[in-house]
């Protein structure tokens, strides 16, 4: 071989690891769900997670109020969206979906969305939510559906309601539930977004995460670092 096709060949192999990860500090993220996800802005709050990981992330959130998937897919907004072919993730939530008509609802129309995912490029991500406090006993129920989701599409699970128990585990009275004891509070939310990005981005260790850029206005640094902890405590255990 001569000496000019020898450096052609290790200038195209020097420069794929470069392309590689340029290509990995831009995400665009589509959020599928109900006011779940709206509450807080929780795409916002993954947006601003990723930039302190110096990852560039656009995104669009679908969000109504008591929508479920069966919802947004009659709608046909979300379709449209996918078909784009411009996502990298899409995130999918409804309610807790801890009964037998619910879990359907999330089962069926979740296999819809990611067999539409597959034609374009996208990954699904099934985001974990959590029950009302009232119904504190149906976490288990939570966790199966959206974890049977996961499994069934060979998708993304994003175990946020696993994070929320992670935090009562050491701190029983530590506040997630905003006032109406159903949906989440400041740190709720943040919590979620945590294990979210950990969960499509494949990391563990959010200790990225800058309390400056992401503080909420009574967000205080204590109670930060116990969110860390409990998302990455959970983004490990999801992988064992």
């Amino acid at each position: 071989m001569s000496m000019r096709k020898k450096t052609t060949w290790l200038l195209l192999f020097c420069s794929i690891p470069f392309v590689v990860a340029f290509s990995q500090k831009k995400i665009n993220v589509l959020f599928l769900g109900n006011s779940l996800t709206y509450y807080n802005n929780l795409p916002e709050l993954v947006k601003l997670i990723a930039a302190c990981d110096s990852v560039e992330m656009t995104y669009r959130s679908i969000s109504l109020p008591n929508y479920a998937l069966v919802d947004h897919w009659d709608e046909g907004n979300a379709q449209k969206e996918i078909k784009s072919g411009t996502y990298n993730f899409v995130v999918v939530q409804q309610g807790p979906s801890s009964q037998t008509e619910g879990r359907t609802y999330l089962l069926d129309y979740g296999l819809k969305f990611d067999a539409l995912c597959d034609q374009h490029n996208a990954k699904l991500a099934s985001y974990m939510v959590w029950p009302a406090k009232a119904r504190s006993f149906d976490f288990p129920g939570v966790l199966e559906s959206y974890k049977l989701l996961a499994d069934s599409v060979k998708g993304i699970f994003c175990p946020a309601g696993n994070a929320w128990l992670k935090v009562w585990e050491n701190y029983p009275e530590f506040k997630l539930y905003g006032e109406d004891n159903f949906h989440p509070d400041y740190r709720g939310s943040l919590l979620a977004a945590m294990v979210i990005y950990g969960s499509i981005m494949k990391k563990n260790d959010l200790t990225f995460v800058d309390y400056g850029k992401i503080k909420g206005a009574d967000l205080i640094k204590s109670d930060f670092k116990i969110l860390v902890r409990a998302a990455q405590r959970t983004l490990v255990d999801q992988k064992r």
